[in-house]
């Protein structure tokens, strides 16, 4: 009786000896961002709404201000966009750019403001977030 009491207690501890090591092997991969989210993913848990449009002065450039709602759990950092130039819903031309320190929380709202050219006859500016990378609490 003693050896089967024995035998399932070292099971245990052996089986608990394992998966301690496994859990903070995981939690130091979960607070690095080793576990990417695919932003594709959460793509519709986000909303863009077009806050101001500025002339810069004695500059061929426009400031464009948006303002970003993130409807997702996760917090996001470092925005790969794309602004398309609108001349009455025609697409007139596009600019693509990159913000590394750009960050938005779960459930918050964060303002982004580009700069681009000034070209004639553009109606509208229309936002595309390309792609958004995990914001990692301890990155290395």
């Amino acid at each position: 009786m003693k050896n089967k009491t024995l035998k399932k207690y070292m099971n245990f501890s052996a089986v608990i000896s394992t998966l301690i090591p496994l859990f903070f092997i995981a939690m130091f991969m979960h607070l690095t961002g080793s576990f990417e989210s695919n932003y594709e993913e959460y793509r519709n848990k986000f909303s863009i709404e077009l806050i101001a449009v500025n002339d810069i002065d004695d500059s061929d450039k426009v400031t464009i201000t948006y303002r970003i709602t993130n409807n997702s759990w996760r917090d996001w950092q470092w925005i790969n966009y794309q602004v398309l130039h609108k001349n009455n819903d025609k697409i007139i031309y596009s600019s693509n750019s990159m913000i590394y320190d750009w960050e938005i929380d779960a459930g918050e709202q964060a303002l982004l403001t580009v700069e681009v050219d000034k070209l004639p006859n553009i109606t509208a500016f229309e936002l595309t977030i390309q792609e958004l990378k995990n914001r990692t609490r301890f990155p290395l």
